[in-house]
């Protein structure tokens, strides 16, 4: 690449290059869940990108690289035995996870994300040299590149644009060096001269395209929340059906996919299914709809462990039971004195699991399989065979009435019906002396264990604030002690753990449950279930009445109790049909009045009808600036492009050609200078008229240049090249003429207008 030979030149490219590469790879860190400092993956970039940079700069090292390993591979192998057999192991291992990731099955796992990203590094580092110092067509760059921080940054990563904006300051650099220093300006002059000439232009630029940027930035939103379209969304996917069939791909399907255990860190919750903690990924894909009874907590996993950084499930025995069999063990007179009977479908939309999802308590399981199901005692669904995309099952329950009506129409059971209550009662050795003082502190004075419940949980939801942007949890520290204490803010995951916790200090036995709580219906009579639902929340077993839901997250209504519950009183009422009810988390502060609908951890209910439309509207305006903005980038790059394009196509001219050529411009330039020509007015009667404005550039002026294109024009003449050349000169001339004549940001931004409308001249031969 011309002009890239100097010192000053090589330090800024490759500046430009390593800032570039970087960016793409925090970007892909993030989305990885990495969870390094910066600065080590800045110092893991820039090594692999200065290595890859040498090695494309002089690929025949690289066959001396392959050597090497190979011979450091065999004699590893040949004082260790086992070492080819762990490289195998591992990239089998490797391979097979991101398959698996890909088909929807399982998350990259933490062994496999940091050689997957070195990898992802390489290639990228790979290509972005090859461009950059191997003159490959430079303008493709933010087109494979920009749309994957456009993606991330959809997927509700925020720093997607920092990003994105790092990566176009980058690329402006390089073509700002690529669009002004060419191999014609080299030759005949001192190199040093020539970039402390060139360099304040450059950097004029480079200025400009920075306002340009910042500009840009400006019209997007200055506030972490994302934006909604749910209306454009909607009428997209309804118009272009498989759009969303993209998003999903064939992972989900019988024919091509691999139910698994439903796993929370797929909804965006966690990282990883075994540690809690750390920044949502909120995802808004419908993965389940519903129809039939109303319906709130939707159980998935129970967990009963808990390990100080995470929950893990008893391994409990499975019992099989037979489809539309009666599982529930209650008698005829619970039913219908303590519990309401639903009954539902559910669809998986974009899901394949061998999960079955329900309410508490379930009795009842129904699909097209030949086999039934299997049924822990924690009423725990698992199907061996898994439901896929487009497959339904139905799903019968008894969910239980508000603790007051159980307890005023007589329930009566006690924890020695609870089967291996100490399980539910087990902490870790990582629980501190101040989870344990605060517990004591909470209940102090409280006799009965369901006061002692209501108060840890209005104690949570009063204190904590509800945040969903949290850090990852440091090493060695108890997740709950963290929250509790250092922390204090989070979501569903660390009030539901503390929960736990606390209640188990004070004797009272709980279950950690992962799952989904689901909004009102849709226009069609549906309940949508989108991972954006996901939720954690705690049952406890209270006497007399049993296993009881708790919510200690301040965005969602706590299920109704109605302690004071009097059938004379309150006759008809069914205020636990409102147990679950959330409102919008950027709101929660543990003080609702339970108004608000429920949908997940992001509330899709807006006020009123007129806000609504108001907010189409301005959504639709920004959509249009979009639009506009990403028009004129592409017609800046295609002037770009163009302009690069004829520069290329003049050096191949003959020297006739190139007189003619440089004349037009040298005109344009006069043009712009103030001093047009007259109607009618010959080549020579304009250059005699206006010479003496440029007598100042010496001997070579526009009447010599009018001459030399007059006479080769129209007479039996070929220029020679010092004649090409002083033309060329002048031109130069001219345009510093203009420049200094306009001033450097009008004269700058000129050229960015010209960019816009900018026509090929000639194609090149």
């Amino acid at each position: 690449m011309a002009g890239y030979d100097g010192k000053p030149n090589s330090i800024t490219i490759n500046l430009a290059y390593l800032i570039m590469i970087f960016s793409l790879g925090r970007m892909f860190a993030v989305g990885m869940s990495l969870n390094r400092s910066v600065w080590l993956e800045a110092g893991v970039v820039f090594l692999i990108g200065l290595v890859i940079r040498f090695l494309v700069i002089r690929p025949l090292y690289l066959l001396g690289v392959v050597i090497a390993s190979s011979i450091g591979a065999i004699f590893v192998d040949s004082i260790w035995a086992g070492f080819y057999p762990l490289v195998r192991d591992s990239i089998f291992d490797l391979v097979n996870n991101v398959i698996n990731n890909l088909s929807g099955v399982e998350n990259i796992s933490l062994e496999n994300r940091l050689p997957l990203w070195m990898i992802v590094v390489t290639v990228i580092s790979l290509y972005t040299s090859l461009v950059v110092f191997r003159g490959r067509e430079r303008f493709f760059l933010p087109l494979l590149y920009v749309p994957i921080f456009l993606i991330y940054w959809y997927s509700f990563y925020d720093n997607a644009f920092a990003l994105m904006v790092l990566f176009i300051f980058s690329y402006l650099i390089i073509l700002g060096y690529d669009s002004l220093i060419t191999s014609d300006s080299t030759k005949g002059t001192d190199r040093n001269e020539l970039f402390l000439n060139l360099y304040p232009r450059w950097m004029n630029v480079v200025l400009i395209y920075s306002i340009i940027i910042a500009l840009l930035a400006s019209t997007l939103p200055g506030t972490s929340d994302y934006i909604r379209w749910p209306w454009l969304n909607e009428k997209v996917t309804s118009a272009f059906p498989a759009i969303e069939e993209l998003r999903s791909g064939e992972s989900v399907r019988r024919v091509s996919g691999n139910a698994q255990g439903f796993d929370f860190s797929t909804t965006g919750f966690q990282a990883d299914s075994t540690r809690l903690g750390g920044p949502v990924k909120l995802d808004d894909t419908v993965v389940m709809s519903i129809r039939g009874d109303r319906v709130n907590y939707l159980r998935g996993n129970v967990r009963h462990t808990y390990t100080g950084t995470g929950w893990v499930e008893d391994p409990k025995l499975y019992q099989l039971v037979q489809k539309d069999s009666d599982f529930s063990k209650l008698s005829e007179e619970d039913k219908q004195l303590y519990y309401r009977d639903v009954a539902f479908s559910i669809t998986n939309e974009k899901i394949s699991s061998t999960t079955i999802f329900s309410p508490f308590q379930p009795y009842s399981f129904d699909f097209e399989g030949d086999s039934g199901a299997l049924v822990n005692p924690d009423f725990s669904i698992v199907y061996p065979g898994g439901i896929y995309a487009g497959e339904s099952y139905f799903i019968g329950a008894y969910t239980p009435r508000a603790f007051g009506i159980q307890v005023e129409r007589g329930i009566d059971r006690s924890y020695d019906d609870l089967i291996n209550s100490e399980l539910y009662l087990e902490l870790p050795d990582t629980i501190t002396n101040r989870t344990v003082q605060l517990a004591n502190a909470i209940t102090a004075g409280i006799d009965s264990d369901i006061d002692k419940a209501l108060a840890i949980e209005n104690y949570l939801r009063e204190t904590y604030d509800y945040n969903l942007d949290v850090p990852y949890l440091p090493e060695d520290t108890d997740f709950v002690d963290h929250f509790l204490f250092e922390e204090e803010q989070g979501y569903c995951t660390y009030f539901a753990s503390s929960l736990a916790v606390l209640l188990r200090i004070e004797g009272i036995p709980t279950r950690y449950v992962e799952g989904f709580i689901v909004g009102p219906d849709n226009d069609e009579g549906l309940q949508e279930v989108r991972n954006s639902n996901a939720h954690s929340w705690v049952e406890a077993f209270i006497e007399p009445v049993g296993w009881i839901t708790l919510e200690a997250t301040p965005a969602y209504t706590p299920p109704a109790r109605l302690l004071d519950y009097d059938p004379q009183v309150d006759e008809n009422i069914e205020a636990d049909e409102n147990e679950g009810r959330s409102r919008d988390p950027e709101s929660a502060d543990g003080k609702d009045d339970g108004e608000g609908i429920g949908t997940g951890d992001v509330s899709d209910v807006e006020d009123s009808t007129n806000q609504d439309s108001t907010g189409n509207a301005s959504s639709f305006a920004f959509l249009l600036l979009v639009v506009i903005v990403l028009i004129m980038v592409w017609r800046l790059l295609k002037g770009l492009y163009d302009l690069r394009n004829d520069g290329r196509s003049y050096k191949s001219l003959d020297n006739y050609r190139k007189v003619l050529n440089q004349y037009y411009q040298i005109t344009q330039l006069v043009e712009k200078l103030g001093y047009r020509s007259n109607p009618g007015e010959t080549h020579f009667e304009y250059s005699n008229r206006i010479a003496h404005k440029f007598h100042e550039f010496g001997k070579f002026g526009f009447k010599q240049a009018t001459h030399l294109f007059v006479k080769t024009k129209y007479g039996d003449y070929f220029p020679s090249p010092d004649e090409v050349q002083a033309m060329e000169n002048y031109n130069k001339k001219l345009e510093m003429q203009l420049k200094r004549h306009l001033g450097s940001i009008p004269y700058h931004l000129k050229k960015i207008v010209e960019l816009f409308n900018y026509k090929r001249k000639f194609e090149r031969k």
